[in-house]
Parts: structure tokens; C-alpha cells; sequence
């Protein structure tokens, strides 16, 4: 409720951000790896809520055009038919350093939404519904990629995040699971920017799933190991049925 989950799966399409990953990804070029402590400290910018959601209305408009535009130059040459996906990245880049909409001085400033996260989860730890989570590192200038409008705040995903796990990685079939059974979901079921559900291999022990593996609606799923072109993609669960 206080962050909106779409803008967050495009700022971690922009170029900027991506290259960051990568650099902080260990492995070979064939096979990168996020650790889940890395993930956490992960610096993205955090406007105020309603701009977020300025950011997304406006990408959501401008983007099927740029898709279209591709579609319809697919036989010209290759420096003409790379334009879409050169014009979307430049896209992201503005949306992520808040020039893609006007800035309004009336919104609540990320620094306000961000002491109402600290809040709620502060809430939701007496309440025993989320653990407490090992405090983050303070960010430092030499971190920040870029600058940011004054109303707008840099902060860790960590911050942002109920809870963060690694996921689990159980025994399989090769094949996707049956009606009733449990799915583990594969890298592929976010690798193309969108949940595909059906991208799973099913779970051979169907007893003793632990609760924080099982997939729920509006999780926020990140890709953390791979190749560099599929480490740090990024998905939101739409709907999701006996999958971990």
C-alpha cells in the first residue's frame, strides 16, 4: 500500500540499475548469483507514493507505443529496429530519476512514506506477523549512481520489503507439476519481465513445505542467479496456486 510493486519491477528494467546488479552479482558470465544479504542492500531510488504512480500511468502509456513502433519497423535495418529498445531504456532512465513526470509540491515526501513503512513494520513485529529484520548499513554519497529530486529518497530494498527470503530449492521432476500438486518455479517463470506460473518443475515431497517458500499474490520476485542477460529480472506474482 505504500509502494507501488509495478514501479519498482520497471526501475529494475532500466540499464542503471541492471549494470548495477550485474557488477554486484558474483560467478562467470554464464552463470551469475545474488546473495539474499546483497539483495537487501540494494540502493533504489523511492519517490513519493503518488508519484510512483504518476511514473507507472505514464510508462504504461508510452510504452505500447514504443512496442508498436518495433512491430512496425521489423524489416528495416538493424540500427532502425533497435530504436524501440533503445527509446524504452531511455524511457526507464527518466522514470528513475524523476523526469519523466512534473514533480508536485503537494505530495507527501518519500522521507514522510518512509517513516510510515518503518512504522507498520515496527507494528507488524510486535504483532509477530513478520520477524525483525538485521539492521541495514547507512547509505553512503558514494553510493548514489545519480541525483534525485529533493522529495525523493534513496533507500535499501531491504527498507521496503515485509521480508525478504532466499527462496528454497527442493528436489523435482523435470516436468511441470500436475493439477493438486506443488510447482517450484524455474528462472524462466520471470526471465521475460512478466510471472508465468507455469514455468515450474514439480516437487517430488509434497509434506513439510515451509511457509515462507510458498508463492503468494503481489510478491515481488527477483531473478538471483543466472546468465548477466537473466540475473535481476523481476516479476509481480498475479496469481499464484501451489507454487514455491
Amino acid at each position: 500500500k505504500y509502494i507501488s510493486n509495478k514501479y519498482v519491477t520497471y526501475l529494475f528494467e532500466n540499464k542503471t540499475i541492471q549494470d548495477i546488479i550485474i557488477s554486484n552479482s558474483s560467478g562467470s558470465t554464464n552463470q551469475k548469483e545474488l546473495n539474499l544479504e546483497i539483495i537487501k542492500n540494494f540502493l533504489i531510488p523511492l519517490p513519493p507514493l503518488a508519484e510512483q504512480q504518476r511514473i507507472v500511468a505514464r510508462l504504461e502509456e508510452l510504452l505500447p507505443d514504443v512496442e508498436a513502433y518495433g512491430t512496425a519497423q521489423e524489416r528495416l535495418t538493424a540500427m532502425e529496429s533497435s530504436f524501440p529498445q533503445q527509446l524504452r531504456k531511455s524511457l526507464l532512465q527518466e522514470a528513475i530519476q524523476g523526469r519523466l513526470v512534473p514533480q508536485n509540491p503537494a505530495d507527501e515526501s518519500a522521507d514522510v512514506l518512509l517513516q510510515r513503512i518503518r512504522a507498520e513494520k515496527e507494528q507488524l513485529i510486535k504483532e509477530g506477523k513478520i520477524k525483525k529484520q538485521k539492521s541495514l548499513p547507512p547509505i553512503t554519497e558514494e553510493e548514489k549512481p545519480f541525483a534525485i529530486p529533493d522529495s525523493w529518497q534513496w533507500v535499501r530494498l531491504g527498507e521496503i520489503c515485509l521480508s525478504a527470503d532466499s527462496g528454497w530449492s527442493p528436489k523435482a521432476e523435470p516436468f511441470p507439476c500436475s493439477q493438486g500438486k506443488w510447482g517450484v518455479l524455474k528462472v524462466s517463470a520471470v526471465s521475460s519481465g512478466y510471472f508465468i506460473g507455469k514455468e515450474n518443475k514439480q516437487l517430488i515431497d509434497q509434506t513439510d513445505i515451509p511457509s515462507h517458500a510458498i508463492i503468494k499474490k503481489n510478491d515481488f520476485l527477483i531473478s538471483r542467479a543466472n546468465t548477466s542477460q537473466l540475473i535481476g529480472m523481476c516479476a509481480i506474482v498475479e496469481i499464484a496456486n501451489n507454487l514455491i
